[in-house]
Protein backbone atom coordinates (compact mmCIF):
# COMPACT_ATOMS: atom_id res chain seq x y z
CA UNK A 1 0.00 0.00 0.00
CA UNK A 2 1.01 3.85 -0.36
CA UNK A 3 3.33 5.26 2.54
CA UNK A 4 3.91 8.44 0.71
CA UNK A 5 0.94 10.74 -0.28
CA UNK A 6 2.02 13.73 -1.87
CA UNK A 7 -0.66 16.67 -1.87
CA UNK A 8 -0.83 19.61 -3.42
CA UNK A 9 -4.04 21.64 -2.55
CA UNK A 10 -5.61 25.16 -2.85
CA UNK A 11 -8.26 26.63 -1.43
CA UNK A 12 -11.16 25.50 -3.76
CA UNK A 13 -14.21 23.07 -2.49
CA UNK A 14 -12.39 20.42 -4.91
CA UNK A 15 -9.53 20.56 -1.89
CA UNK A 16 -11.54 19.79 0.49
CA UNK A 17 -12.53 16.62 -1.04
CA UNK A 18 -9.26 16.13 -1.77
CA UNK A 19 -8.44 15.64 1.53
CA UNK A 20 -11.43 13.42 2.90
CA UNK A 21 -10.00 11.13 0.03
CA UNK A 22 -6.75 11.10 1.71
CA UNK A 23 -7.75 11.26 5.32
CA UNK A 24 -9.33 7.91 4.18
CA UNK A 25 -6.40 6.44 2.60
CA UNK A 26 -3.77 7.24 4.69
CA UNK A 27 -5.79 6.35 8.04
CA UNK A 28 -6.08 3.14 6.14
CA UNK A 29 -2.39 2.47 4.73
CA UNK A 30 -1.05 4.84 7.90
CA UNK A 31 0.77 6.72 5.05
CA UNK A 32 2.69 10.07 5.91
CA UNK A 33 1.17 13.16 4.14
CA UNK A 34 2.48 15.90 2.55
CA UNK A 35 0.73 18.68 1.98
CA UNK A 36 1.97 21.63 0.04
CA UNK A 37 0.42 24.82 -0.98
CA UNK A 38 2.36 26.66 -4.71
CA UNK A 39 2.11 30.28 -4.81
CA UNK A 40 2.62 31.99 -8.06
CA UNK A 41 4.59 35.28 -7.15
CA UNK A 42 3.48 36.65 -10.29
CA UNK A 43 -0.39 36.56 -9.02
CA UNK A 44 0.48 39.08 -6.23
CA UNK A 45 2.20 41.48 -7.98
CA UNK A 46 -0.15 44.45 -9.86
CA UNK A 47 2.80 45.58 -11.94
CA UNK A 48 6.24 44.24 -13.39
CA UNK A 49 7.59 46.57 -11.28
CA UNK A 50 6.20 45.13 -8.14
CA UNK A 51 6.84 41.71 -9.28
CA UNK A 52 10.33 42.53 -9.43
CA UNK A 53 10.39 44.15 -5.85
CA UNK A 54 8.41 40.79 -4.75
CA UNK A 55 11.18 38.60 -6.42
CA UNK A 56 13.94 40.45 -4.26
CA UNK A 57 12.25 40.50 -1.05
CA UNK A 58 13.47 37.77 1.47
CA UNK A 59 11.61 34.86 2.47
CA UNK A 60 11.36 35.98 5.81
CA UNK A 61 9.60 39.37 4.70
CA UNK A 62 7.15 37.48 2.25
CA UNK A 63 5.67 34.95 5.05
CA UNK A 64 5.15 37.85 7.40
CA UNK A 65 2.91 39.64 4.74
CA UNK A 66 -0.87 38.74 5.32
CA UNK A 67 -1.30 36.91 1.64
CA UNK A 68 1.56 34.34 2.85
CA UNK A 69 0.28 34.57 6.98
CA UNK A 70 -3.27 33.46 4.88
CA UNK A 71 -2.20 30.79 3.28
CA UNK A 72 -0.16 29.12 5.75
CA UNK A 73 -2.95 29.60 7.99
CA UNK A 74 -5.09 27.25 5.27
CA UNK A 75 -2.80 25.04 4.51
CA UNK A 76 -1.83 23.98 8.57
CA UNK A 77 -5.80 23.91 9.41
CA UNK A 78 -5.81 21.75 6.38
CA UNK A 79 -2.75 19.83 8.14
CA UNK A 80 -4.70 19.89 11.20
CA UNK A 81 -7.86 17.77 9.88
CA UNK A 82 -5.49 15.05 8.74
CA UNK A 83 -3.79 15.07 12.30
CA UNK A 84 -6.69 14.86 14.00
CA UNK A 85 -7.19 11.18 12.38
CA UNK A 86 -3.58 10.52 13.44
CA UNK A 87 -2.36 10.79 10.21
CA UNK A 88 1.67 12.57 9.96
CA UNK A 89 1.55 15.25 7.85
CA UNK A 90 4.02 17.55 6.69
CA UNK A 91 3.71 21.12 5.06
CA UNK A 92 5.12 23.25 3.19
CA UNK A 93 4.02 26.43 1.33
CA UNK A 94 6.07 26.69 -2.13
CA UNK A 95 6.71 30.15 -4.17
CA UNK A 96 6.70 29.79 -7.79
CA UNK A 97 8.51 32.01 -10.12
CA UNK A 98 8.82 30.79 -13.60
CA UNK A 99 8.06 27.62 -14.59
CA UNK A 100 4.55 25.79 -14.44
CA UNK A 101 3.02 24.83 -11.00
CA UNK A 102 2.61 21.20 -12.45
CA UNK A 103 6.10 21.42 -12.91
CA UNK A 104 6.63 22.01 -9.22
CA UNK A 105 4.45 19.44 -8.29
CA UNK A 106 5.85 17.12 -10.11
CA UNK A 107 9.82 18.56 -9.14
CA UNK A 108 8.45 18.38 -5.19
CA UNK A 109 6.94 15.12 -5.39
CA UNK A 110 9.65 13.26 -6.89
CA UNK A 111 12.58 14.87 -4.22
CA UNK A 112 9.80 13.65 -1.15
CA UNK A 113 9.67 10.16 -2.70
CA UNK A 114 6.43 9.92 -2.79
CA UNK A 115 4.71 6.71 -3.84
CA UNK A 116 1.20 8.16 -4.58
CA UNK A 117 0.01 11.98 -5.82
CA UNK A 118 -3.41 13.09 -5.10
CA UNK A 119 -5.00 15.89 -6.50
CA UNK A 120 -8.57 17.57 -7.32
CA UNK A 121 -9.49 18.08 -10.64
CA UNK A 122 -12.25 20.89 -11.77
CA UNK A 123 -13.31 18.63 -14.71
CA UNK A 124 -13.19 22.13 -17.25
CA UNK A 125 -14.46 21.06 -20.83
CA UNK A 126 -14.17 22.63 -24.08
CA UNK A 127 -13.49 26.64 -24.03
CA UNK A 128 -12.90 26.64 -20.12
CA UNK A 129 -10.26 23.76 -20.30
CA UNK A 130 -8.42 25.49 -23.13
CA UNK A 131 -8.47 29.48 -21.74
CA UNK A 132 -7.93 27.90 -17.80
CA UNK A 133 -5.60 24.48 -18.71
CA UNK A 134 -5.46 21.58 -16.03
CA UNK A 135 -2.46 21.42 -13.91
CA UNK A 136 -3.69 18.25 -12.98
CA UNK A 137 -3.68 16.48 -16.70
CA UNK A 138 -0.21 18.22 -17.19
CA UNK A 139 1.11 16.46 -13.85
CA UNK A 140 -0.61 13.44 -15.03
CA UNK A 141 0.91 13.59 -18.69
CA UNK A 142 4.67 13.83 -17.14
CA UNK A 143 4.50 12.04 -13.78
CA UNK A 144 5.75 8.43 -13.37
CA UNK A 145 4.83 8.44 -9.50
CA UNK A 146 0.53 6.59 -9.23
CA UNK A 147 -1.91 9.36 -9.41
CA UNK A 148 -5.55 9.55 -7.93
CA UNK A 149 -7.39 12.35 -9.32
CA UNK A 150 -10.85 13.86 -6.67
CA UNK A 151 -13.25 15.41 -8.83
CA UNK A 152 -16.37 16.99 -7.04
CA UNK A 153 -19.68 15.92 -8.30
CA UNK A 154 -21.75 18.15 -10.98
CA UNK A 155 -23.87 19.70 -8.05
CA UNK A 156 -21.21 20.00 -5.37
CA UNK A 157 -19.10 22.26 -8.14
CA UNK A 158 -17.75 25.33 -7.48
CA UNK A 159 -17.48 26.23 -10.89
Amino acid sequence: MYQRIFVPIDTSDTSSAVLEEVRRLASESQARVYLVKIVDAAQFAESPGELIHELRESEKLRQDDGKHASLLRFLEESAVRLRSAGIVVETRLIEKFGGTIAHVILDEAMSWKADLLVMGTHGRSGLAHVLLGSVAEEVLHHTTIPMLLVKLAADESDD
